[in-house]
């Protein structure tokens, strides 16, 4: 079989189009294949982030169904960690916690620059549902999300590892896959894919190239925290502090013109996430297993 890929598509009026991911690829090339789908977003010069590849399901019926959800009794112990929140502050370059609660900007905690709000988001109680938490929930409307912001240095210089993390609220799938962040000078890509294939995803472009999804639905209209992990040696997606899914991925993230990043949307500002989100943060390294678990507490 043919190795996975996908590719990306901008045009300047236009969300940014994906076809929907296969499951699972192997490090071997081999891959399970899940149902595509499509924007009629036209052609630009934006960069191919794997190699085009049969998108049809897989006759053996390797593709899990797509009716279950994750569900909350899968989630992990909420119990007090101080030394494990301690060690958080180790290699985060970017941090949202859209907690600001009113306005059109959202800080960067890290010391990244701030990002603008657009006008068709919202805010909303965050996860805890305590006066002082906020989230920032977007609409899709196809250029919602953040404005597209000139990432800083420490997040364009990612390289050989790093980890994304954020809660999330998700509101409805739509008809193309919607993203919670990427791009911003490295080609990487954390995204909720399209229509009924309603599981995380996360691709990087290396010399291989690398895509890999979650094993089950994320649910609608309840908080999640979901993550992914790279060290250089194995790329993985947490749900709910509990590892779904891992791949071999080595290598080194290629270089893309773009530099900006926005949180809610792609680094262009297409391919909208609707719903909220709360504690986003990038990582230059790979956070422990122990780590990913205190964030979801």
């Amino acid at each position: 079989m043919k190795r996975l890929g996908f590719a990306i598509w901008c045009g300047a009026w236009a969300a940014c189009q994906v076809p929907n991911p296969a499951y699972h690829v192997s490090s071997d090339g081999d891959a399970s294949v899940a149902d595509a789908r499509e924007t009629d977003a036209p052609n630009s010069d934006a960069p191919s982030l794997l190699d085009a590849a049969d998108t049809k399901p897989p006759p053996d019926g390797s593709v899990p169904p797509q009716d279950t959800a994750f569900s909350p009794s899968d989630t992990a112990v909420l119990v007090d960690a101080p030394s494990e929140l301690a060690s958080l502050a180790q290699g985060l370059i970017a941090h949202i916690k859209a907690d600001e609660g009113t306005g059109t900007w959202l800080n960067d905690s890290a010391g990244g620059p701030p990002m603008e709000v657009r006008p068709v988001s919202s805010w909303v109680p965050g996860r805890t549902g305590l006066a002082s938490d906020t989230a920032i929930k977007f609409a899709n409307d196809g250029w919602a999300g953040t404005a597209p912001q000139a990432a800083s240095e420490a997040v364009r210089n990612l390289r050989s590892q790093m980890s994304v993390a954020v809660w999330l609220n998700w509101a409805s799938p739509g008809g193309f896959d919607q993203a919670i962040s990427g791009w911003a000078g490295k080609l990487w890509y954390f995204r909720l894919g399209p229509h009924t294939y309603r599981r995380i995803c996360v691709s990087l472009d290396l010399e291989e190239g690398r895509l890999i999804c979650g094993t089950q639905d994320i649910p609608l209209n309840q908080w999640v925290h979901v993550a992914f992990t790279w060290d250089n040696l194995l790329l993985r997606i947490f749900v709910n502090g509990q590892l779904q899914v891992s791949q071999q991925a080595t290598g080194t993230l290629r270089s893309y013109h773009e530099s900006n990043l926005s949180v809610g949307a792609l680094g262009a500002g297409g391919n909208a996430f609707a719903g909220a989100l709360d504690d986003f943060r990038i990582y230059n390294r790979a956070l422990l297993d122990s780590e990913v678990a205190a964030l979801a507490r």
